[in-house]
């Protein structure tokens, strides 16, 4: 876990352009588990861009037999972001994208199996700025909270990047908007 502590504030930087904090990390190797608490990365400025309280994620030894990447559980707590979009029409994202592209080749390889069987994300915050305008435009967005988990009367494998999913393998999704409950 201190490896990890350590090197996130340390390599994060170099992707993101971004001050990267980390205040814990734990890991379980019986529980085959990693929670990463009080993330942060901010801007050059010092405004914040994004960050949560909370990341786990559960990861099941049923992978083996699965051939996919198996997760019973990652769980968001508290994730914020803030997108903006300057005077000059450059959004504080441009810079995450690369203008360099590598060399594309002819072959490319399918994206691993991934299943996971409950995604959870709670209490998200998001703010949109737009500057643009001749008065600034600011969306704020609180307390979003998206559960997705396999529907509870079939027998499913959870969610899935299978191109080719089990018939009925579909997910069922709740997503929580002004303490009103709407499922998808």
């Amino acid at each position: 876990p201190s490896i990890i502590k350590w090197q996130l504030p340390k390599r994060l930087p170099g992707i993101t352009h971004r001050q990267a904090t980390v205040q814990k990390v734990k890991v379980n190797p019986y529980a085959l588990s990693l929670t990463i608490h009080g993330l942060s990365l901010t801007e050059t400025n010092g405004e914040p861009f994004a960050g949560f309280d909370e990341f786990y994620v559960n990861f099941q030894l049923s992978s083996l037999f699965r051939w996919a990447w198996t997760f019973s559980e990652i769980k968001l707590t508290h994730p914020t972001g803030n997108i903006v979009r300057d005077t000059n029409g450059q959004f504080n994202f441009a810079n995450l994208i690369s203008s360099t592209l590598p060399p594309t080749t002819n072959q490319s390889k399918p994206l691993p199996r991934v299943i996971v069987q409950r995604l959870v994300v709670t209490n998200g915050n998001m703010t949109i700025t737009d500057q643009t305008r001749a008065k600034p435009f600011r969306a704020v967005t609180k307390c979003l909270t998206i559960v997705l988990r396999p529907c509870m009367f079939r027998v499913l494998n959870g969610f899935s990047t299978s191109a080719n999913p089990p018939e009925g393998n579909l997910p069922a999704a709740s997503l929580l908007v002004s303490d009103h409950p709407e499922h998808l």
